[in-house]
């Protein structure tokens, strides 16, 4: 049994077949735009409910811990998701994963009351 994944160096994977460039890295690329945004339209949102309130770095570091978690928890949803529908497949692995989403909701939950 010959596979020829064994054979190739990574960078040949990473190399287009029809010499296009191809682009591996938009997930992440994209992730940080939404998440300078949220960023941004968090600390607007802070300033409008709490008017009284400085914006300080403590303040910028919880949002920038509270959208950590927020997308933490939709890529690990995500990659639940995939996870289950190419052949990851059980009942340990289901009640598994129903855990980790509620305990990964009551960390957003009690990052928010520590927040605000």
């Amino acid at each position: 049994m010959s596979n020829p994944d064994f054979k190739e160096s990574p960078l040949e994977k990473f190399r287009a077949i029809d010499k296009q460039s191809k682009t591996y890295n938009w997930g992440l690329i994209t992730s940080a735009v939404i998440g300078a945004i949220l960023f941004i339209v968090s600390l607007y949102l802070y300033g409008i409910f709490f008017p009284e309130e400085p914006i300080t770095a403590l303040v910028a570091m919880k949002i920038i811990f509270l959208i950590f978690l927020l997308f933490f928890t939709v890529f690990t949803t995500f990659a639940l998701y995939h996870a289950f529908r190419f052949g990851f497949e059980g009942d340990l692995t289901i009640i598994s994963a129903i855990i980790y989403l509620i305990i990964a909701a009551i960390m957003i939950v009690v990052s928010w009351n520590i927040i605000f």
